[in-house]
């Protein structure tokens, strides 16, 4: 019988949460998160890992002093199972391996019930407060409505007996341009189309229309499903420089996740220069014309 859990998430004061955790064979815990982690953000997101293909994920909540840390990791007894652990550190800095954390809460449950226990506390929250008093009480950020609709998303799909790991909504931390170059490009579009991922374009005719040598811009979008066992890949623009240097194409590609975590983000700089660029194609508009 998979063990019940209860999660409870609360702002009580300006910059501080307090949660509580428990099964039905009597383990309970209570812990405090600052504001100086994004604690619900990070746990959601460990949540989003999950479900969409990771067999381990993790988030800290800076406890002033000290740390929790949950664990998550999938496998058990059964494929859905889920191992979550909570972890208690003293300090927080510099970050302390997992075994020298002394265990508050620990269990094994399955997918469906961790999602829908933690992601249902996260509704409960912003109902009762809504976006706005939220930010104002939390004073660290906006509510994490990416990665809690995401989650609803998996729950209501699973209920429906859908994919299991359905396309989900990138968490806005993973929304980072980085760059590419052609060689790179060419190799990644024969990764996807060996895979046979859905976006992919004819390799000949962009060798043909991309300059050589050069950088391109690549910005993940969606969260793509699972593909043959592995994490999802992501869907992404790719802003590639043509080969007369005049003129610019935006293509979409499926891209491994772990492949893009290897490209270089772009700088400050060039991020500055690229919305400039982006700027200067769009025509301006003359806003004392009478509407049409």
């Amino acid at each position: 019988m998979t063990p019940r859990i209860e999660f409870d998430y609360q702002l009580r004061h300006l910059g501080w949460a307090y949660a509580t955790i428990r099964d039905d064979a009597g383990q309970e815990a209570h812990m405090t998160a600052s504001y100086l982690t994004p604690a619900l953000d990070d746990l959601l997101y460990a949540l989003v890992k999950l479900v969409q293909g990771y067999q381990y994920a993790a988030a800290s909540w800076e406890a002033e002093p000290g740390e929790y840390r949950w664990i998550l990791r999938r496998g058990g007894e059964h494929d859905d199972a889920v191992e979550l652990t909570v972890l208690r550190f003293n300090s927080q800095f510099p970050s302390r391996p997992e075994h020298e954390g002394t265990p508050v809460f620990s269990t094994e449950t399955d997918m469906t019930t961790v999602v829908n226990t933690i992601a249902g506390a996260a509704r409960r929250l912003l109902t009762a407060l809504g976006e706005r008093r939220y930010a104002e009480q939390w004073h660290a950020g906006p509510f994490p409505r990416i990665e809690l609709e995401a989650l609803e998303d998996w729950l209501h799909r699973s209920r429906n007996q859908c994919w299991d790991h359905p396309p989900g909504v990138i968490p806005l931390r993973d929304r980072v341009p980085r760059k590419v170059t052609t060689d790179q490009l060419l190799e990644l579009n024969r990764v996807a189309a060996e895979h046979h991922w859905g976006a992919t374009f004819n390799q000949a005719a962009i060798a043909d229309r991309v300059a050589p040598g050069e950088r391109h811009v690549v910005l993940p979008i969606l969260a793509n499903g699972l593909h043959d066992g592995d994490p999802p890949p992501y869907r992404c623009y790719v802003w590639c420089k043509d080969a007369d240097a005049r003129t610019r194409t935006l293509i979409m590609l499926d891209i491994a996740q772990e492949s893009i975590a290897e490209l270089p983000e772009l700088t400050a700089a060039q991020l500055r220069g690229l919305t400039a660029t982006l700027l200067d194609q769009l025509p301006p508009v003359n806003l004392d014309a009478p509407a049409h």
